[in-house]
């Protein structure tokens, strides 16, 4: 639905694979729900692999649009995947059980050293505070595992 991404994690693939400073936001999603009621199976979407989830629903106002659409398929998961804390959408729409709300989290040095123009990881764990109350599953996924000094330590600190 989208590609590029405002965000520049220096580990990031996207810098390559994409390398384009344009950012492009489907005007489309109709179409993509016409295409999924005709697909007819069960599926999981993960959305995020060519750009964040969450970082334009403020201009794109897709999230609570997904939502329900995706409340009609209660077989199939939809996934938001995110680095940011741009929740305030999805908080005004009636979580679904197959809706989950995913965080890219790393430990601080990274988020702070590699992670440019991200939330913080404090500011993404409030979010995902936040959706968690309001009823959301959410998801934490340690994307990418990076080795420095201190490395485990570091990561231990996150997991608790």
């Amino acid at each position: 639905m989208a590609s590029g991404c405002v965000f520049e994690c220096s580990y990031c693939y996207l810098q390559d694979y994409i390398n384009s400073p344009g950012i492009v936001l489907a005007g489309n999603l109709e179409d993509f729900f016409e295409a999924f009621k005709n697909y007819k199976q069960n599926i999981t979407i993960c959305s995020g692999e060519l750009t964040d989830s969450l970082v334009f629903d403020h201009i794109t106002e897709y999230s609570p649009r997904i939502v329900e659409f995706f409340k009609q398929y209660p077989q199939s998961t939809f996934e938001f995947k995110t680095k940011s804390n741009n929740i305030d959408l999805l908080k005004t729409v009636e979580p679904s059980p197959n809706i989950v709300v995913g965080w890219s989290v790393s430990p601080s040095f990274i988020v702070e050293t590699t992670e440019f123009y991200t939330a913080s990881l404090k500011e993404r764990l409030k979010a995902a505070e936040e959706c968690a109350q309001a009823g959301y599953k959410v998801a934490f996924h340690l994307d990418p595992v990076i080795f420095y000094p201190n490395w485990d330590d570091d990561y231990k600190v996150l997991i608790d």
